[in-house]
């Protein structure tokens, strides 16, 4: 066991750091330096998992989807989405999922149309078969779609999780 200013550091064996804490507010175990806030090098068993569901906005036809808020998305569609825009893509693979809630009046939902905010580009989705879904435009149905990056979302690839699920 150490102490140094910079942190905490646990060793086993011939020095080797199995547990950091870094004063960044990372914690890396069987890593020397964590790269994420958490990080863990090597396999991980949990007996249960929880996500956090970020609500989304919809600001002048365009929706922002921060990926450092969470991964499962709520949107409650009030007004048309023209396009998505992806903020803070880690530089790992990453998967997100969006809920799709249309209110009263059911409006269009540009599914296919997403920005990179890191790149400032578009970024392409890619679905099964070339088939771009159609959001459903009824109301109060629910529409629900994940996406998995594996270029910190320059690419996406689109998977329909379910369409037109009653409110």
């Amino acid at each position: 066991r150490g102490l140094g200013i910079n942190g905490i550091n646990v060793w086993t064996g011939a020095g080797t750091s199995n547990l950091g804490v870094a004063t960044a507010q990372t914690l890396g175990i069987a890593t020397a330096t964590a790269r994420s806030t958490v990080d863990i090098d090597g396999r991980l068993r949990i007996k249960s998992l929880h996500e956090n569901v970020e609500e989304l906005d919809i600001s002048s036809g365009n929706v922002n989807v921060d990926l450092s808020k969470g991964q499962s998305f709520n949107l409650n569609v009030d007004a048309a989405v023209s396009g998505f825009t992806i903020l803070n893509p880690p530089t790992e693979a990453t998967a997100f999922t969006i809920k799709i809630v249309q209110g009263s009046t059911a409006f269009s939902v540009g599914i296919d149309t997403f920005t990179n905010n890191a790149t400032g580009a578009g970024a392409t989705v890619y679905w099964p078969g070339g088939n771009v879904p159609v959001v459903t435009q009824t109301a109060g149905k629910i529409d629900i779609y994940s996406f998995k990056s594996f270029d910190s979302c320059k690419a996406l690839f689109g998977i329909t999780g379910g369409q037109n699920f009653s409110n």
